[in-house]
């Protein structure tokens, strides 16, 4: 986007929750209006080159809804997109113009602070209830006792009519939750916690019976009267939707071709030959206007049509638009709002607690870990019960070591990098709104995650050490087990954080994890002696968890073990030089690089394609 300048500097003040809840609804009040010109996308790969929005400009105004229609491929959710500045950076993309907020060339330091923009995927995080999603967004964005935030996020709930399932869980394909409908409203709930002055939804009835379709678009209205600037996409509304819009745009190949009062739309149209019979629905009736079959080659009739539309637009609606738009820059209005911010620090207490509350109801990240943990182990001690100490013991000692070490790290690294890809639709969100940054986010998520890594390492080694049973000479052996499981298990999450943070889609990051993640086991020193590795690939045994945990829980298990008289010194038999305090360190060096690799890129990924995108 565009935002180069401002020309204005808003207060950053604490405040109370009130504070913000009367300042910024005067704010509100007051009027605002959303002007853009010439917003272009451009689309090059190689010689290929294809304008998806075209030199659009336009203006809304607060207390009105505002509905941008057109056929699929016209060009409207880019423009909507553009408009609440959410498209991600891409090389191949190249975007031009600019937006104004009450005829101010906003930064985009502040820009989120007026404008939200609601999805048409609900990005709801399903283990948390309305109320608790719409506490935590109050807690990241405002200040406030817990009491004055309980207090506005309830007064927001009755305001949206939404209190009959605020308290249910949002759910998703395996937790059982709301409605579409329902989840729609707490999405738009959840952007009304910071009294936008600007509010943009992405096709917000999409995927919703008419029932619940009306009822969205009721709330709207109902925020439009209330003063807001209300900007949707929309497809194929009903009648009843359509007589709720307060201004239309009609877009038609990435180029306006209608824009002004619903109630105009009509005599425009009917003046310009283009006359919509009584039987038919106006917005089918806008549609097949609007509709090409291909926008990169036209038919002669098609040509013939869009000229017409287009010459009309640019003699009659567009100078009167070039013209408001001229006013609002002439004559800006002050935006001056207190914006008010809580600490860092407490940014990621409020983070740990969500994600902490996440992993606890999530069935995959705690219930089904939970089981897996006592079943794996469980299988380990049957399978491995009652081990001796003669040489055929060794061998399955030595098994149980090294599958110990494999599956603690592995596991460990398919469940997070699933976890971290899950949310990162919400997060990016989250971080574009500048909510908070991905250090904290990724901080937060650590050590939320701390207490469900060690329960789940506490019940594998315990189930496995004693039942098998292995060395129990004294106290020391089984906490060095455990210390080292524990630290292949955060480092296995640390593999899983990078791989889903770096994956555009599940099935990547379960690619990219097990690429990552298998070949450090040929590292371990059972598969093969790691001597005997080729020169070109023995630096990678130092990145090898299972090198470091493999050596650490072969000299915990031998040492001061009496294995048969004519039993070989295991560890020698297996090559191992290093000592358990070397190899500890080894790993928690390992942990620390992991992590580091992991904020380094989720904060390069921050900056190119979470970044705002400068218009030129």
């Amino acid at each position: 986007m565009n935002y180069l300048s401002i020309t204005h500097d808003p207060q950053t003040l604490g405040a109370s929750i009130s504070d913000i809840d009367r300042y910024s609804k005067d704010i509100v009040r007051s009027g605002t209006c959303l002007s853009w010109k010439d917003l272009s996308v451009k689309f090059s790969k190689g010689k290929e080159s294809k304008k998806i929005l075209r030199r659009c400009s336009g203006i809304s105004y607060s207390s009105e809804i505002l509905a941008i229609m057109g056929s699929s491929g016209s060009g409207k959710t880019s423009l909507i997109t553009l408009l609440a500045d959410q498209f991600t950076s891409h090389s191949n993309l190249k975007f031009t113009g600019s937006v104004f907020l009450n005829g101010i060339l906003l930064g985009k330091k502040y820009f989120s602070e007026y404008v939200k923009f609601v999805n048409q995927e609900n990005i709801l995080m399903p283990t948390l209830t309305a109320r608790e999603i719409m506490t935590f967004s109050a807690q990241l964005q405002c200040c406030g006792t817990k009491k004055d935030i309980t207090e506005y996020v309830s007064h927001i709930i009755d305001e949206m009519n939404i209190s009959q399932f605020a308290d249910k869980l949002i759910g998703d394909f395996m937790i059982r939750g709301l409605s579409g409908g329902e989840k729609k409203l707490v999405s738009i709930a959840n952007e009304l916690i910071a009294q936008p002055s600007v509010l943009i939804l992405d096709e917000p009835t999409s995927g919703l019976d008419s029932f619940n379709a009306l009822r969205v678009m009721k709330i709207l209205k109902q925020q439009a009267q209330l003063g807001k600037n209300i900007i949707i996409s929309i497809h194929q509304p009903s009648s009843e939707i359509f007589n709720m819009f307060d201004r239309l745009m009609l877009l038609s190949g990435g180029k306006v071709v209608f824009q002004g009062e619903t109630l105009t739309a009509y005599p425009y149209f009917t003046n310009i030959d283009f006359v919509c019979p009584t039987s038919v629905n106006p917005c089918d009736f806008f549609d097949k206007i609007c509709f090409v079959k291909n926008f990169f080659a036209l038919t002669d009739n098609e040509k013939f049509k869009m000229q017409v539309l287009r010459n009309a637009y640019k003699s009659i609606q567009k100078p009167k638009i070039e013209v408001e738009i001229e006013r609002q820059s002439l004559f800006p209005k002050s935006l001056d709002r207190k914006i008010i911010k809580p600490g860092d620090f407490f940014k990621i207490k409020v983070l740990i607690k969500r994600s902490f509350v996440n992993s606890k109801r999530h069935p995959i990240l705690f219930t089904l870990r939970v089981i897996q943990a006592i079943g794996i182990a469980g299988f380990n001690a049957i399978i491995f019960n009652n081990i001796g100490y003669d040489l055929v013991s060794v061998q399955n000692r030595n098994g149980l070591l090294a599958f110990t070490v494999t599956y603690v790290c592995l596991l460990s690294t398919q469940v997070q990098l699933l976890a971290l890809h899950s949310e990162q639709k919400q997060y990016t969100k989250e971080i574009k709104e500048n909510s908070f940054g991905i250090i904290q986010y990724f901080l937060a998520k650590f050590l939320a995650e701390l207490p469900v890594q060690i329960l789940f390492t506490f019940l594998v080694c315990l189930i496995q050490y004693f039942s098998v049973p292995l060395n129990s000479a004294n106290a020391g052996k089984f906490m060095i087990f455990f210390i080292t499981n524990l630290l292949l298990h955060m480092i296995g999450a640390g593999l899983g954080y990078f791989s889903g943070g770096l994956a555009s889609s599940s099935e990547e990051a379960l690619i990219l994890g097990g690429a990552i993640g298998i070949p450090m086991m040929m590292f371990a020193g059972y598969y093969s002696n790691i001597d005997s590795v080729f020169k070109g690939f023995f630096w990678l045994k130092y990145f090898s968890p299972h090198n470091y945990g493999f050596e650490i829980l072969v000299v915990n298990e031998y040492t001061d073990l009496k294995l048969n008289d004519n039993v070989f010194d295991p560890i020698k038999q297996l090559n191992i030089k290093g000592n358990i305090s070397t190899n500890l360190g080894g790993l928690v060096g390992l942990e620390f690089f992991y992590v580091g690799i992991t904020l380094v890129m989720l904060k390069i990924k921050e900056q190119t394609q979470i970044k705002r995108r400068a218009l030129r």
